[in-house]
Protein backbone atom coordinates (compact mmCIF):
# COMPACT_ATOMS: atom_id res chain seq x y z
CA UNK A 1 0.00 0.00 0.00
CA UNK A 2 1.79 3.16 -0.86
CA UNK A 3 2.26 5.75 1.90
CA UNK A 4 1.52 9.23 0.50
CA UNK A 5 3.90 11.68 2.17
CA UNK A 6 2.46 14.79 4.67
CA UNK A 7 2.27 17.84 3.24
CA UNK A 8 2.92 20.46 5.85
CA UNK A 9 0.34 23.11 6.32
CA UNK A 10 0.08 26.28 4.84
CA UNK A 11 2.16 29.07 7.15
CA UNK A 12 -0.29 32.26 7.66
CA UNK A 13 1.41 35.49 6.90
CA UNK A 14 0.03 37.73 9.18
CA UNK A 15 2.22 35.10 11.49
CA UNK A 16 5.49 35.35 9.50
CA UNK A 17 5.00 39.57 9.56
CA UNK A 18 5.10 39.62 13.41
CA UNK A 19 8.24 37.08 13.67
CA UNK A 20 9.82 39.55 10.97
CA UNK A 21 9.19 42.59 13.14
CA UNK A 22 9.92 41.24 16.37
CA UNK A 23 13.59 40.39 14.96
CA UNK A 24 13.44 43.52 13.45
CA UNK A 25 12.98 45.06 17.41
CA UNK A 26 16.11 42.85 18.51
CA UNK A 27 18.59 43.73 16.22
CA UNK A 28 17.80 47.57 17.41
CA UNK A 29 17.75 46.34 20.91
CA UNK A 30 21.12 45.23 20.89
CA UNK A 31 22.18 47.76 18.50
CA UNK A 32 21.34 50.42 21.15
CA UNK A 33 23.08 48.42 23.88
CA UNK A 34 26.12 48.37 21.93
CA UNK A 35 26.12 51.94 21.28
CA UNK A 36 25.23 53.16 24.90
CA UNK A 37 27.90 50.66 26.38
CA UNK A 38 30.54 52.63 23.90
CA UNK A 39 29.28 55.93 25.04
CA UNK A 40 29.33 55.21 28.40
CA UNK A 41 32.97 53.37 28.42
CA UNK A 42 34.42 56.16 26.56
CA UNK A 43 32.98 58.73 29.20
CA UNK A 44 35.32 57.11 32.00
CA UNK A 45 37.73 56.81 30.16
CA UNK A 46 38.40 60.40 29.44
CA UNK A 47 37.37 61.56 33.16
CA UNK A 48 39.86 59.04 34.73
CA UNK A 49 42.75 60.28 32.42
CA UNK A 50 44.51 63.40 32.85
CA UNK A 51 44.21 66.17 30.46
CA UNK A 52 48.27 66.23 28.59
CA UNK A 53 49.01 69.73 28.43
CA UNK A 54 51.66 70.30 25.76
CA UNK A 55 54.64 72.51 26.45
CA UNK A 56 56.14 74.07 23.31
CA UNK A 57 59.43 75.13 23.47
CA UNK A 58 60.04 79.03 22.77
CA UNK A 59 63.23 79.77 21.29
CA UNK A 60 64.34 84.02 22.41
CA UNK A 61 67.42 85.48 19.96
CA UNK A 62 68.44 88.86 20.61
CA UNK A 63 68.77 91.03 17.06
CA UNK A 64 71.78 92.78 16.86
CA UNK A 65 71.19 96.20 14.40
CA UNK A 66 71.77 96.18 11.23
CA UNK A 67 74.70 99.17 10.46
CA UNK A 68 72.77 101.66 7.93
CA UNK A 69 75.27 103.95 5.96
CA UNK A 70 73.77 106.95 5.70
CA UNK A 71 75.43 109.05 2.94
CA UNK A 72 76.51 112.46 3.24
CA UNK A 73 75.63 115.13 1.11
CA UNK A 74 77.95 117.42 -0.05
CA UNK A 75 79.90 119.75 2.35
CA UNK A 76 78.25 123.13 2.60
CA UNK A 77 80.50 126.02 0.76
CA UNK A 78 81.75 128.73 3.29
CA UNK A 79 79.39 132.02 3.10
CA UNK A 80 81.88 134.63 1.00
CA UNK A 81 84.01 137.15 3.27
CA UNK A 82 82.56 140.45 3.05
CA UNK A 83 84.75 142.81 1.76
CA UNK A 84 86.55 145.02 4.55
CA UNK A 85 85.40 148.49 4.72
CA UNK A 86 87.82 151.17 4.71
CA UNK A 87 87.17 153.65 7.10
CA UNK A 88 87.01 157.12 5.81
CA UNK A 89 89.99 159.29 5.97
CA UNK A 90 90.19 161.91 8.36
CA UNK A 91 89.90 165.68 7.22
CA UNK A 92 93.09 167.42 6.86
CA UNK A 93 94.84 169.26 9.79
CA UNK A 94 95.96 172.80 9.26
CA UNK A 95 99.37 172.23 11.13
CA UNK A 96 101.77 175.10 11.12
CA UNK A 97 105.40 174.95 9.73
CA UNK A 98 108.13 174.06 12.18
CA UNK A 99 111.83 172.57 12.03
CA UNK A 100 113.48 170.25 14.20
CA UNK A 101 116.75 172.15 14.79
CA UNK A 102 117.91 174.80 12.41
CA UNK A 103 115.23 177.44 10.65
CA UNK A 104 117.11 179.29 7.40
CA UNK A 105 114.46 181.82 5.96
CA UNK A 106 114.29 181.21 1.97
CA UNK A 107 113.33 184.48 0.30
CA UNK A 108 111.03 182.71 -2.12
CA UNK A 109 109.49 178.76 -2.84
CA UNK A 110 111.60 176.98 -5.43
CA UNK A 111 109.08 175.37 -8.00
CA UNK A 112 110.07 172.20 -10.30
CA UNK A 113 108.40 171.29 -12.97
CA UNK A 114 108.62 167.85 -14.22
CA UNK A 115 108.32 167.88 -17.63
CA UNK A 116 106.03 165.00 -18.47
CA UNK A 117 102.32 164.58 -19.72
CA UNK A 118 101.59 163.93 -15.98
CA UNK A 119 103.72 167.39 -14.37
CA UNK A 120 103.54 167.95 -11.06
CA UNK A 121 105.44 170.86 -9.10
CA UNK A 122 107.90 170.58 -5.83
CA UNK A 123 107.60 174.18 -3.52
CA UNK A 124 109.77 174.75 -0.79
CA UNK A 125 108.42 177.28 1.27
CA UNK A 126 110.50 179.54 3.80
CA UNK A 127 110.37 178.14 7.05
CA UNK A 128 112.26 178.46 10.64
CA UNK A 129 114.53 176.77 12.86
CA UNK A 130 116.72 176.93 15.73
CA UNK A 131 120.48 175.18 15.94
CA UNK A 132 120.84 173.34 19.35
CA UNK A 133 123.29 174.94 21.65
CA UNK A 134 126.18 174.06 22.05
CA UNK A 135 127.32 171.79 25.47
CA UNK A 136 129.37 174.07 28.49
CA UNK A 137 133.19 173.69 28.32
CA UNK A 138 134.78 172.08 30.91
CA UNK A 139 135.93 173.82 34.27
CA UNK A 140 139.39 174.21 34.45
CA UNK A 141 141.03 173.28 37.56
CA UNK A 142 140.71 175.15 40.79
CA UNK A 143 137.48 176.61 39.16
CA UNK A 144 134.58 177.67 41.22
CA UNK A 145 132.43 175.11 40.51
CA UNK A 146 129.67 177.48 38.46
CA UNK A 147 128.97 176.71 35.03
CA UNK A 148 129.41 179.11 32.62
CA UNK A 149 126.19 180.56 31.31
CA UNK A 150 125.17 178.66 28.08
CA UNK A 151 125.47 180.70 24.96
CA UNK A 152 121.31 181.42 23.37
CA UNK A 153 120.40 179.86 20.31
CA UNK A 154 122.53 180.13 17.42
CA UNK A 155 120.95 181.06 13.65
CA UNK A 156 122.29 177.97 11.22
CA UNK A 157 123.68 179.39 8.24
CA UNK A 158 121.65 177.58 5.95
CA UNK A 159 118.87 174.71 5.99
CA UNK A 160 118.74 171.71 3.99
CA UNK A 161 119.25 171.85 0.07
CA UNK A 162 117.41 169.44 -2.50
CA UNK A 163 120.43 167.68 -4.46
CA UNK A 164 117.98 167.16 -7.80
CA UNK A 165 113.94 167.69 -8.24
CA UNK A 166 112.45 164.02 -8.75
CA UNK A 167 110.69 163.48 -11.73
CA UNK A 168 106.92 163.54 -10.46
CA UNK A 169 105.64 161.55 -13.40
CA UNK A 170 106.85 158.64 -11.80
CA UNK A 171 104.99 159.23 -9.21
CA UNK A 172 101.66 159.87 -10.52
CA UNK A 173 98.72 157.51 -9.53
CA UNK A 174 97.91 156.25 -12.06
CA UNK A 175 94.55 155.85 -11.16
CA UNK A 176 94.28 159.82 -10.92
CA UNK A 177 95.66 159.95 -14.43
CA UNK A 178 93.10 157.91 -15.63
CA UNK A 179 90.67 160.11 -13.90
CA UNK A 180 92.00 163.55 -14.69
CA UNK A 181 92.48 164.37 -10.59
CA UNK A 182 94.81 166.83 -9.83
CA UNK A 183 95.75 168.59 -6.00
CA UNK A 184 98.14 169.13 -3.40
CA UNK A 185 99.82 167.13 -1.03
CA UNK A 186 102.09 168.82 2.18
CA UNK A 187 104.61 166.22 3.52
CA UNK A 188 106.76 166.67 6.52
CA UNK A 189 110.33 165.49 6.02
CA UNK A 190 113.37 164.38 8.39
CA UNK A 191 116.61 164.72 6.96
CA UNK A 192 119.67 163.95 9.40
CA UNK A 193 123.10 164.98 9.45
CA UNK A 194 124.00 163.09 6.39
CA UNK A 195 121.43 164.35 4.06
CA UNK A 196 119.44 161.29 3.87
CA UNK A 197 115.28 161.18 4.85
CA UNK A 198 114.39 159.09 7.96
CA UNK A 199 111.08 159.97 8.25
CA UNK A 200 108.25 161.00 6.15
CA UNK A 201 104.58 162.43 7.38
CA UNK A 202 101.82 163.55 5.44
CA UNK A 203 100.15 166.56 6.70
CA UNK A 204 97.51 166.92 4.60
CA UNK A 205 96.59 165.87 0.79
CA UNK A 206 93.49 166.95 -0.94
CA UNK A 207 91.52 165.02 -2.60
CA UNK A 208 91.47 162.82 -0.06
CA UNK A 209 92.57 159.31 -0.95
CA UNK A 210 94.20 160.25 -3.96
CA UNK A 211 97.68 161.49 -3.39
CA UNK A 212 98.78 160.83 0.16
CA UNK A 213 100.36 157.15 -0.94
CA UNK A 214 102.73 159.04 -3.98
CA UNK A 215 103.50 161.77 -1.59
CA UNK A 216 105.01 159.84 0.76
CA UNK A 217 106.90 157.70 -1.96
CA UNK A 218 108.27 161.03 -3.35
CA UNK A 219 109.36 161.59 0.25
CA UNK A 220 111.58 158.98 0.38
CA UNK A 221 113.23 159.36 -2.69
CA UNK A 222 114.56 162.72 -2.09
CA UNK A 223 118.00 163.59 -0.91
CA UNK A 224 119.77 166.62 0.48
CA UNK A 225 122.66 168.54 1.45
CA UNK A 226 122.40 168.63 5.49
CA UNK A 227 121.51 171.80 6.84
CA UNK A 228 124.86 173.66 8.61
CA UNK A 229 125.36 174.88 11.89
CA UNK A 230 128.28 176.85 12.64
CA UNK A 231 129.68 174.99 9.24
CA UNK A 232 129.10 171.81 10.82
CA UNK A 233 126.07 169.71 9.25
CA UNK A 234 123.56 169.10 11.77
CA UNK A 235 119.51 167.14 11.55
CA UNK A 236 116.74 169.44 10.59
CA UNK A 237 112.81 168.95 9.32
CA UNK A 238 111.96 170.64 6.48
CA UNK A 239 108.35 170.86 5.20
CA UNK A 240 107.35 170.45 1.40
CA UNK A 241 104.30 171.14 -0.97
CA UNK A 242 103.80 168.83 -3.96
CA UNK A 243 101.51 170.51 -6.45
CA UNK A 244 99.81 167.56 -8.77
CA UNK A 245 98.95 168.07 -11.66
CA UNK A 246 98.91 167.53 -15.75
CA UNK A 247 99.36 169.21 -19.02
CA UNK A 248 96.85 169.42 -21.54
Amino acid sequence: MTTTPAIPAHRSPLRQASRHTAAVAVALALNAALVLFMVTWLGRSRSARPATVLAVPMVVRQLEPEEMEIAEGPAAEPLPTPPAVEPPLPPPEVLEISALDLPAPVPAPLLVDAPATAASSLAVPAYEAEALPAAPAPLPAGGTGEAEARPGPVRPSRGPVLMRPPDMSEYYPRRARMQGLTGTSHIRLTVDADGRVTDVEVLDSSPPGAFEQAALRVGRSLAFRPALRDGQPVPARVTLRLIWRLES
